[in-house]
């Protein structure tokens, strides 16, 4: 009966987090020939079988199934099935469920497993942008900048010469994270580093993460940017393809 009971917790679980969901982990995730800690996951089963075609989750619409006959034919083999629609899982269904659910580490950048006994709530530190220090009007500008993008998220953001950059120890990587946490956003954040080196590995990791972003509605934060922005120069050729 105990066995039952933490079967049917568990199968709860994993249905609540059907879906898109933005999540802290206390413990740690499995990916292929790796594991780590993790801290704040996306948990996006469709999303994964687009990032993971050769580790796809078969995914459709639950049905509840009576056959008129007891084996029908093949040709009328959804005879009695109906969608269930929005219902719950019943007590035999959640026995079945599995026990881990399928997301994405912000931390390790990795896809990975997670069990779902270890997923909890996020609790936000909605007071992070009040203890950012930085001067009153520039903590409005932010606030202000960040309404108008909430409400014309749908709409071309263009681009405006040194939007989004400062010297080293400005603060900018706190600021992101402080923006994140009260309008309860996903944060993802990068380096330079992590584009790659070749215009071509940097194109396809800005495209891939660019993605990622704008399905999770997420703040992207790429540390060490400048080294994109600086002028070219007739002498290196290979670095003006970055730049």
């Amino acid at each position: 009966m105990e066995v039952t009971e933490k079967l049917i917790k568990s199968g709860k679980l994993f249905e609540s987090l059907s879906g898109y969901h933005y999540k802290h982990f206390k413990g740690i995730g499995v990916a292929r020939g790796m594991w780590g800690k993790s801290n704040r996951i996306i948990i996006d089963t469709y999303t994964w079988n687009r990032f993971n075609p050769n580790n796809n989750v078969d995914l459709h619409a639950l049905t509840d199934c009576r056959p008129s006959r007891p084996w029908p034919d093949n040709d009328d083999s959804e005879d009695g099935c109906e969608e269930q629609g929005d219902n719950f899982l019943n007590e035999d269904q959640l026995l079945l469920c599995s026990t881990t659910v399928r997301g994405y580490s912000l931390k390790n950048k990795k896809w990975m497993t997670f069990d779902v006994d270890s997923v909890r709530d996020i609790e936000w530190s909605d007071t992070a942008f009040e203890r950012l220090v930085l001067p009153r009007d520039q903590k409005e500008l932010i606030l202000t900048l960040i309404e108008s993008q909430i409400a014309n998220k749908d709409t071309f953001d263009d681009v405006i010469q040194g939007k989004g950059g400062g010297p080293p120890g400005f603060g900018k990587t706190l600021t992101a994270e402080s923006v994140a946490e009260i309008i309860h956003a996903p944060l993802y954040m990068m380096s330079a580093g992590d584009l790659g080196l070749s215009s071509s590995d940097v194109e396809s990791a800005l495209s891939t993460v660019m993605e990622l972003c704008t399905k999770w509605n997420a703040i992207l934060l790429i540390d060490e940017a400048d080294v994109f922005l600086e002028q070219r120069s007739s002498q290196d050729l290979e670095r003006n393809k970055l730049v």
